[in-house]
């Protein structure tokens, strides 16, 4: 539209003057029509010329000398401008060209950004979250105005740590005719004012109506884009949809590291319906924000990726002489990590159990225990008072053993002497009587 309008007023600049008149050949001069001035040529011939037809011979000529100076001056601005047709000719080929060049590459990168977009999801930015449940992780967002795009009920979204320092959206490229016409000056079409910065013949004097000449702006300095990394937060699950908020409840049940993470966490979040994939582009490893979200088991696999290849390196992980590490799904992941950390919670709580039937029984074992030194202690005093009793009677017993010794010492004594006795005794009843008499005493 800008090629044709510029073409049609360089045309129109070919047969028009300042003084608005067309320029024609001398062999095609059409006679003058009603109304136009003719001046004779044979009136100078005339002896009766008046003073006026010599004034008039005089402004003829002083108007002449102008208008020749004036038609100097408009081919001048017509050499000017055809000079510069060419170049706007060859900037419009150029644009046209580079035109149907980003049109085959916006074709070509269409496909691309589709499955980027697939890939990367909704994201839903500049989320605040409200107070968070200490006990279940519930927490309700709210949003400065509605979402453009709607978030679903039962919806299951990815929560990020959205940066502070993010950098705005980068402007779209002009168009590059528009680029191209704005590098060279473009014409204006006919009716239309001068395109500011237009190629005028030096010393010409200015066009009326063109806007002033100002001068070019001072290029400013790219925007530095902020740190994009946010950290993960969670997998969460919308309970309830309001007009500028959501509520979200986790899917799995948060750690206590987890809960005290979200819980301390102000905001603004970052909402995504799906989990990025791994990337070989995604962390930088001269990034410090990067690097300190690894941790440090797998930090350098990441700082030597695409790098020269070690010896030691794994050769499944080596590439044309290059380290490329292992993708990872950081969703199966997550789930993977969620399962395993419900087993243990669940192995956990069976040993928390465990532990607890083990610590009553060690404390009835305890009790039984000490009921049984107790016995033992009555026992033990009982067996002291029966060791005195029978320690006494061992020694009543040694006692009465010893009387009894002496008892039947005596006897055996008084056993010896009733057997001598009875001896003589039987000896003197068998004596005669006068002996008997003699042994009695």
């Amino acid at each position: 539209m800008l090629a044709t309008r510029l073409r049609k007023f360089l045309r129109s600049l070919r047969y028009r003057t300042l003084a608005g008149t067309r320029f024609e050949p001398a062999a095609r001069a059409r006679p003058a029509a009603r109304g136009t001035l003719v001046v004779p040529i044979g009136i100078a011939d005339r002896g009766n010329m008046s003073i006026w037809s010599k004034v008039l011979i005089g402004l003829i000529a002083v108007v002449s000398l102008v208008f020749f100076y004036l038609a100097l001056r408009t081919l001048k601005t017509h050499q000017a401008w055809q000079g510069e047709v060419g170049k706007y000719e060859k900037a419009i080929a150029d644009a046209e060209v580079a035109r149907e060049t980003a049109e085959q590459e916006i074709r070509n990168l269409r496909p691309v950004l589709h499955g980027t977009l697939v890939d990367r999801g909704r994201i839903w930015r500049d989320a605040t979250p409200g107070a968070v449940n200490p006990q279940t992780g519930e927490v309700t967002i709210t949003f400065a105005a509605p979402p453009a795009t709607p978030i679903d009920d039962k919806a299951v979204l990815f929560v990020f740590d959205q940066p502070a320092g993010a950098a705005p959206a980068a402007p779209a490229e002009a168009n590059p005719l528009e680029q191209a016409l704005a590098e060279a000056g473009a014409a204006p079409a006919e009716g239309a004012a001068p395109v500011e910065g237009a190629p005028v013949e030096e010393g010409a004097p200015p066009v009326e109506g063109a806007p002033a000449e100002t001068p070019p702006a001072a290029p400013t300095a790219p925007a530095t884009p902020g740190d994009q990394v946010g950290a993960y937060l969670g997998q969460f699950k919308v309970v309830g949809i309001g007009e500028t908020g959501i509520a979200l409840a986790p899917t799995y049940k948060l750690t206590p590291t987890a809960l005290a993470r979200l819980t301390e966490n102000k905001g603004p979040w970052m909402l995504a319906d799906v989990l990025r994939t791994d990337r070989h582009d995604i962390f930088d490893p001269d990034n410090p924000a990067h690097m300190a979200m690894l941790p440090e088991s797998t930090r350098r696999e990441y700082e030597k990726d695409g790098k020269d290849a070690q010896p030691d390196d794994p050769q499944e992980q080596v590439v044309e002489g290059k380290y490329v590490r292992k993708l990872r799904d950081y969703d199966v992941i997550f789930r993977e990590n969620a399962r395993l950390r419900t087993i243990e919670i669940d192995q956990l709580e069976a040993a928390k159990k465990d532990l607890a039937y083990i610590t009553k029984a060690h404390q009835d074992a305890l009790a039984q225990e000490q009921t049984r030194r107790d016995q033992i202690a009555a026992l033990e005093a009982e067996l002291a008072k029966y060791t005195r009793e029978r320690d006494a009677i061992v020694k009543h017993e040694e006692q009465l053993a010893a009387k009894l010794a002496e008892v039947q010492a005596g006897i055996a004594r008084l056993f010896a002497e009733n057997k001598r006795l009875a001896g003589e005794l039987a000896e003197a009843q068998s004596a005669p009587p006068a002996e008997a008499a003699a042994v009695r005493p």
